[in-house]
């Protein structure tokens, strides 16, 4: 019974047997293809790569060098490629990370004091005015600033000759709703930070008489000062208080429209959390050129929209504040500006992430590119020569003199703010003036 039992199972495991050699044909008849098809995409994926990106590591090995300020290392000085060999890495990079979006033209950005926003705001003005967009301005008269005094709100902007507005990047006291009462739904909003120690020293020296608590501290030198007002800040600080008077504590936390004497640090960081939902991007200072090249990607823009000419730039380098300073005062301007502190800790994380994110090798051959585009613009747009002018009677800028020959493209590199804006309002008003026989005739 045994052996029959055995052999009358015998067909029903050779069914078995056939049908899992089938299975396994029709999978291998079908995956090989595949899977070869794949690795030849891979080959060709990495063979690229390495007569691109690799050949430019070769051409300059980076260094373990890394920046001191917060553990974000500096690229600046690891990646030297050759112009033609950048160019190529670029062309592939941007390829294997083409994002098939659309250049953004309706931006917000809050031009927060003394953090390089000048500089960004003249990249968004030239943007602005080669595509033909319409830009939100101060109602007021020769105004370059909104009133900074209250929040924004719709009321303080000039009509629109289109009847929206696309860029909206002068001083102002953030408030989201006023700013998304005017601006389309898909506006990006974009910030710019810097480092409290550094932003402080500056605001000290620019501002010096025009804010009332500087005024009070005795001394000449900005570095006696600031450190008389940091052993006693309060004996200074809070009579008085006007636009200019914010500036002496939290001066970026009042931008972004809160309460610049709040010390509660879990008020602090409810604050900073909604900000960081609120903003799309917000910008380093201490890393302008990896900052410009990521507001280029989230804004789908090209080489050629972010470059740049320094504006508001110091005509010569000054030693680190934090050196001078030393430790001791160090602690006490971080402490006494707690929430711009606990603001620029917070999103100069958020940039590590993002700039991880883009890719290193990727953010270096980016900066290299954008270095060599700046130089550029020096050699075509300026004479070699520059003069200096001194800001409120203490600190000397650069500014930049240009060749006889140059065009608008290069005059509009080194315009002023003011002069910019008073010549796209200019042009926004003569649009509204066309318009009004228009609206008249259809009220006949």
């Amino acid at each position: 019974m045994k052996m029959t039992s055995a052999t009358g199972h015998e067909p029903k495991k050779k069914r078995m047997l056939n049908i899992s050699f089938q299975l396994a044909r029709t999978i291998i008849y079908y995956a090989v293809p595949l899977i070869l098809v794949s690795l030849g995409a891979l080959a060709s994926f990495f063979v690229s790569r390495s007569n691109g990106v690799t050949a430019q590591s070769t051409a300059s090995s980076p260094s373990s060098h890394h920046h001191h300020r917060l553990g974000i290392r500096s690229l600046h000085e690891e990646f030297t490629p050759q112009k033609n060999e950048l160019d190529v890495a670029v062309a592939q990079t941007d390829k294997m990370n083409n994002k098939q979006c659309s250049p953004q033209n309706n931006i917000f950005f809050l031009k927060t004091h003394k953090a390089g926003s000048t500089t960004v705001q003249n990249i968004l003005l030239r943007y602005g005015e080669r595509n033909n967009l319409t830009f939100a301005l101060p109602k007021q008269p020769a105004a370059h600033v909104f009133n900074y005094n209250i929040k924004f709100n719709p009321t303080m902007v000039r009509p629109s000759p289109t009847g929206d507005y696309n860029i909206l990047c002068n001083h102002l006291h953030f408030a989201e709703s006023g700013v998304r009462e005017i601006m389309p739904e898909n506006t990006k909003f974009v910030a710019i930070v810097r480092n409290p120690v550094d932003l402080f020293e500056s605001i000290m020296s620019y501002y010096a008489k025009d804010v009332r608590a500087f005024q009070r501290i005795p001394g000449n030198s900005t570095r006696t000062k600031m450190k008389t007002f940091l052993d006693n800040p309060r004996k200074y600080y809070g009579y008085n208080m006007s636009h200019y008077e914010r500036f002496a504590r939290n001066a970026m936390m009042y931008d972004f429209g809160f309460d610049n004497s709040e010390e509660d640090e879990n008020v602090i960081q409810g604050w900073i959390d909604y900000l960081d939902r609120t903003f799309d991007l917000v910008l380093i200072t201490d890393y302008f050129d990896e900052s410009m090249v990521l507001m280029k990607d989230e804004l789908c823009w090209n080489m050629g929209d972010i470059e740049y000419l320094k504006s508001n730039s110091r005509s010569k380098n000054v030693e680190s504040i934090s050196d001078w300073l030393g430790a001791e005062y160090v602690d006490k301007l971080r402490e006494w500006n707690k929430a711009d502190w606990m603001l620029y800790k917070h999103f100069n994380a958020t940039f590590t992430k993002k700039l991880d994110a883009f890719g290193r090798d990727r953010m270096a051959a980016e900066v290299s590119k954008l270095q060599n585009a700046n130089k550029r613009l020096e050699r075509n747009c300026l004479s070699g020569d520059s003069s200096v002018r001194t800001v409120f009677k203490t600190v000397e800028i650069t500014k930049y003199k240009l060749k006889e020959e140059s065009d608008e493209f290069c005059q509009d590199l080194i315009r002023t703010e003011r002069q910019y804006l008073y010549q796209i309002n200019k042009r926004q008003e003569d649009l509204l003036l066309q318009q009004q026989p228009q609206s008249n005739a259809h009220q006949m």
